[in-house]
């Protein structure tokens, strides 16, 4: 029983090594890859928000499961564990110190694990930060940012609440069937009174956080409305956020009536009032929204009777959306083609990867150093790729994360969307990605969605351009003149990512947005806008041989593929090209 019991606390012992490894690996790695990039304050901030969030996640967590740990064990009189020395079988009763602590243990380890569950801290990060549009919704005269920013931040918190609670109830419950204070009897089930009282005041809770996600629904109906491409509209004005508002206030008084019933043992009571409400919130809604816009209105009544909400939800979008136009899907490059257009020794390609080992023995790439024992281990441990321990030590290894011109925005600036299309301009020595940037979120209320490479976008505004160095790496983030309220939060929270330009070499400014006389970039031409196949919206630059190169290689693709309408746009560019337009 000793051999046993001292594996066991060297297998635990391993894996809470390992668990801490691997956070003090993820801190040191990202703080060498941020130094590379030139944004460690602004990592630092981010670093600082995600380590606190879980923090206070997994302290929260482990309270409550302690709490109700703690009151399973003060239901238990002994635990007697058998012991057998030789044929004499004598029962050893545990200390309930050690049940306390065992307890203790027990939550903290199950609250860690909820240290490890996704956390947005850069949506926490605007929410304390106080971001204001100045304008309001007309129904509940709520600010606009409320809805970009708080509500997805209070719905995360409201989701991570009903986690723990469903966490520590199933552990409860568990608990309690195997001690005799919860058992069946005679296909009956028996629980004493403090079994009773305890799991209802955990029904009380969840009565609470319904309560609390009725009263986000009302926030939520502005957004997903029960209209015709999710529209708000008459129904959910007049009848769907009234009775949300009553069902929020009634489910928040009807949570003390069940704990005082299940207190005073009217368990039917209890049990009836928690099915009503858990069944007539759903299905009235359900009933409000099918069967309301038909009574007593005609066809034309009901289309006069929208006609309003459906200006309002138009001016809405037009706000939302602004001068930002709905990109497509990123659009498979011509590789081959654009390889032979790419200079020489670059570092940040098209099809780059996640990460890869560069040679640098300058120090002019943006990438982490791979030359030590320690900032081997650090990386690899980080990346989870134990051959990165081994394929460096020499002088000028580096670690390159993100050589691909969108990864790499997501490692400086992981709030902006990037264009799924780069342009490629070239420069004296080398070249550069240009990027378009925005800033987007899926809550704004009164909004049409509108589908965006596989999600759902209510809210866009352009956030200027991000110029990535195909040599080095450095990246820089040139915002527009008139950022909107989002990005100006962003611009005072991390200034630092919108000043390190510096880095990217010199002679690079806003010019290097729109290509200089005699000079060509990867941009789609003004008078066609019309994808095409392999390297739609890419077109090459450089020599006269290559851009007629890669525009045969799109001709080729398009034949093959049989679009022969993207075939004649791919003629008419080289007509152009040639000087020659195509009639």
């Amino acid at each position: 029983m000793t051999q046993r019991r001292g594996r066991w606390r060297w297998v635990l012992g391993l894996l809470v090594a390992l668990a801490v490894g691997r956070g003090i690996s993820g801190l040191v790695a990202g703080a060498a890859q941020a130094e590379a990039l030139g944004v460690r304050p602004s990592w630092r901030l981010f670093a600082a928000m995600d380590l606190s969030l879980r923090t206070v996640v997994a302290a929260v967590a482990a309270l409550v499961l302690f709490a109700n740990l703690l009151a399973v064990r003060h239901s238990i009189v002994s635990v007697v564990l058998p012991r057998q020395i030789g044929n004499l079988r004598i029962g050893e009763a545990i200390p309930m110190r050690l049940l306390t602590l065992g307890a203790a243990a027990f939550a903290l380890a199950i609250g860690a694990l909820f240290a490890l569950v996704d956390l947005d801290g850069q949506q926490v990060l605007l929410a304390l930060h106080g971001v204001r549009f100045g304008e309001v919704d007309p129904f509940l005269e709520r600010d606009i940012a409320w809805y970009l920013i708080g509500l997805p931040v209070e719905r995360a918190l409201w989701e991570t609440v009903v986690r723990i609670l469903l966490v520590a109830s199933v552990l409860t419950i568990a608990l309690y069937a195997g001690t005799p204070s919860l058992r069946l009897r005679e296909a009956r089930l028996v629980v004493t009174g403090w079994v009773r009282r305890h799991l209802g005041v955990l029904g009380g809770v969840a009565l609470l956080l319904l309560a609390w996600h009725w009263r986000l629904a009302r926030y939520e109906l502005l957004v997903t409305g029960s209209g015709a491409s999710e529209g708000f509209g008459a129904v959910d004005h007049r009848l769907v956020l009234p009775y949300l508002l009553t069902l929020s206030i009634v489910t928040a008084g009807a949570a003390g009536v069940f704990i005082a019933a299940v207190w005073q043992g009217a368990t039917r009571v209890a049990v009836g009032l928690l099915l009503s409400l858990l069944v007539i919130g759903p299905m009235g809604r359900l009933a409000l929204v099918t069967f309301a816009p038909s009574l007593g209105a005609t066809t034309r009544g009901i289309r006069d009777r929208e006609l309003a909400y459906a200006a309002t939800r138009g001016r809405f979008t037009a706000r939302a959306h602004g001068d930002a136009t709905p990109v497509t899907d990123r659009a498979p490059l011509a590789l081959d083609s654009l390889r032979r257009l790419i200079p020489p020794g670059a570092v940040i390609l098209p099809d780059g990867g996640r990460y890869r080992v560069v040679q640098d023995t300058t120090g002019q790439i943006a990438a982490a150093a791979l030359e030590t024992w320690g900032q081997r281990i650090s990386q690899a441990w980080a990346m989870q790729n134990p051959r990165l321990a081994m394929d460096g030590g020499a002088i000028g290894d580096r670690l390159l994360v993100g050589a691909d011109p969108w990864s790499r925005i997501a490692r400086v600036a992981p709030f902006l969307r990037p264009a799924p299309t780069p342009r490629l301009v070239a420069r004296a020595g080398g070249a550069l990605w240009v990027l378009d940037l925005e800033v987007a979120g899926e809550w704004y209320p009164l909004a049409t969605p509108l589908p965006d490479r596989g999600t759902v976008v209510r809210y866009r505004r352009p956030a200027g351009v991000a110029l990535i160095d195909a040599m080095t790496g450095a990246v820089r983030i040139l915002p527009p003149a008139d950022p909107d309220p989002v990005l100006r939060a962003w611009m005072a929270l991390v200034p630092d990512l919108f000043a390190a330009g510096a880095a990217v070499g010199t002679g690079v400014d806003l010019a290097a947005v729109a290509p200089t006389p005699g000079e060509r970039t990867a941009a789609a031409d003004s008078t066609d806008a019309r994808p095409l196949p392999g390297d739609a919206a890419v077109p090459p630059i450089g020599e006269l041989r290559a851009e007629a190169a890669a525009l045969y290689d799109v001709m080729e693709a398009a034949r093959r593929a049989g679009d022969w309408s993207a075939y004649g746009v791919a003629w008419r560019r080289l007509g152009t090209l040639l000087g020659r337009p195509a009639p």
